[in-house]
């Protein structure tokens, strides 16, 4: 079995193997995800804000179609970039693309302190 105790406290009585794929929702809130090629940055922070109970969706800015783009930017509720992108859903999420994957383990607590930090 894999340890997850990486992974932020929860009240819910839910395995952390169904996080990701069962997510309890919380509040209904969408949350889009972005970096620069949707593999590492977004896709930790989408993993996370599912745990918690968000509607969250990783995508790349390099990935992905304009068209694609802009019906996920009207979709969301928020924004979480990891960069700069002119729209006002948008929260900054300032970290490099230096950690290696998967699910690494000190991305993961930049994750969690950017969640906690941003009350999301």
């Amino acid at each position: 079995m894999r340890d997850y105790s990486f992974l932020p406290k929860t009240k819910h009585k839910q395995k952390y193997e169904d996080a990701v794929t069962k997510p309890i929702t919380l509040n209904g809130k969408k949350i889009l995800c972005v970096c620069e090629q949707g593999n590492n940055r977004s896709v930790h922070l989408a993993f996370v804000l599912r745990y918690k109970g968000y509607d969250a969706i990783p995508i790349g800015l390099k990935t992905s179609s304009k068209k694609t783009q802009d019906l996920l930017f009207k979709w969301a509720d928020i924004i979480v970039s990891t960069e700069p992108i002119e729209n006002p859903k948008v929260i900054l999420f300032d970290v490099k693309d230096e950690y290696p994957r998967p699910l690494n383990k000190e991305l993961l607590k930049l994750v969690n302190q950017f969640v906690t930090e941003n009350h999301l």
